[in-house]
């Protein structure tokens, strides 16, 4: 799925829908949990567990609905990029507090 750039960064919000429904429109998402990011949103949808017989949606801030099909693409497509960028290690002074990591 081809998203554009900003939206990766924007607000989005994941729902857990029974597998034989198809939501279409913001209007249909009556219980969404929010997260201030779409990659957030995708971390969640394939990393918490799903209520039983119900698959992950998400509604991104560009009013795309992602199946569970897109978000597990996009998941490998962000472990992939992590994956081929690696972030570079600097060693901090001694006695500096560790800094929590920032994606």
């Amino acid at each position: 799925m081809e998203l554009e750039p900003w939206e990766l960064a924007a607000p989005a919000q994941l729902q857990y829908w029974p597998a034989n429904i198809n939501p279409t429109g913001p209007s249909a998402w009556d219980s969404p949990r929010s997260f201030h990011t779409l990659q957030d949103a995708i971390a969640a949808a394939i990393t918490d567990k799903a209520p039983p017989a119900q698959v992950a949606w998400i509604l991104t801030s560009g009013g795309r609905s992602l199946t569970p099909a897109d978000i597990e693409g996009l998941w490998l497509d962000l472990r992939s990029r992590r994956q081929s960028n690696p972030r570079k290690t600097v060693s901090a002074p001694a006695g500096t507090p560790p800094q929590p990591d920032t994606y």
